[in-house]
């Protein structure tokens, strides 16, 4: 809607993502910060009450309180700083006086991505790849912990998790010159594909279990997220371009049916596990 050149958006997204990897690394190697700054300890008596042995504040429990503060803070940035908000009523240039009813048109949606099978294919492939990132953050802290419950500090793997995910987008960016977006799609597909492929053979022969296979592991997930953050940029990229601006939100949430229902599998299996 905002009328940028092909080349124009690529770039952009590529720094997006870019900068959405740079935050993740910063907040990874504070928290892992305020985590070390105060062990885990239990809230005392005289403030608990009955609740006394079942309240604790430090430790791990310090990074969720840093993730409310960030919360609140984005917040308030979006109400007084974001032009596309319920408080202000502004709309992105060439937007249009819709009503909630024509902004939510399911049939429609559904019928369109029923003749073009492109856009289809684009939502499937979008929904099933977020899903593995879902998985993925679900399932690192225990795939990198030792059976005897030795593991990593967490914040700093994060960060170069994140750092990885950053040379992704990076990547993206070089590479907009020389391959199509749908060839950049599957190129960092496969590449997270393979990573996952690995991680899977180390867990299934036993060698994730050492001290090696865990390192070996945890550069396989690095992999993974250098592919993810080229997928991003990717993919969104496409989606600006094959799904249509009247009916982008519709086409977006319908996919976020089967995509959070993956993520509830998985959730249930871990926990039962």
């Amino acid at each position: 809607p905002r009328g940028l050149a092909p080349v124009e958006l690529e770039q952009l997204l590529s720094r997006q993502y870019f900068l959405n990897g740079l935050s993740g690394c910063t907040m990874g190697i504070l928290a892992q910060f305020v985590v070390d700054s105060m062990p885990l300890q239990p809230v005392p008596e005289s403030f608990a009450g009955a609740l006394s042995g079942v309240l604790y504040y430090g430790g791990e429990t310090l990074s969720f309180d840093l993730s409310f503060a960030c919360l609140l803070i984005a917040s308030l940035l979006v109400c007084f700083l974001w032009s596309e908000n319920i408080w202000f009523g502004a709309k992105p240039p060439g937007d249009t006086e819709a009503t909630a009813s024509e902004q939510w048109r399911i049939p429609e949606a559904l019928g369109r991505m029923g003749n073009d099978k492109l856009l289809l294919t684009i939502m499937v492939v979008s929904a099933a790849t977020e899903s593995a990132m879902y998985a993925f953050v679900i399932e690192w802290t225990p795939a990198l912990t030792l059976p005897s419950g030795e593991g990593p500090p967490h914040g700093l793997v994060f960060s170069c998790f994140m750092i990885a995910y950053m040379a992704g987008s990076i990547l993206f960016g070089l590479l907009a010159q020389l391959l199509s977006p749908a060839g950049m799609l599957i190129a960092f597909s496969s590449t997270s594909l393979l990573a996952v492929g690995g991680t899977f053979l180390a867990f299934h022969t036993g060698y994730a279990a050492t001290q090696t296979g865990i390192f070996v592991v945890f550069l396989l997930l690095t992999t993974f997220e250098l592919g993810l953050g080229g997928y991003m940029a990717a993919i969104a990229t496409l989606k600006a371009t094959y799904v249509p601006d009247d009916l982008r939100a519709t086409v977006y949430n319908l996919f976020r049916v089967p995509l959070n229902l993956i993520v509830v599998v998985i959730n249930v299996v871990s926990l039962s596990s």
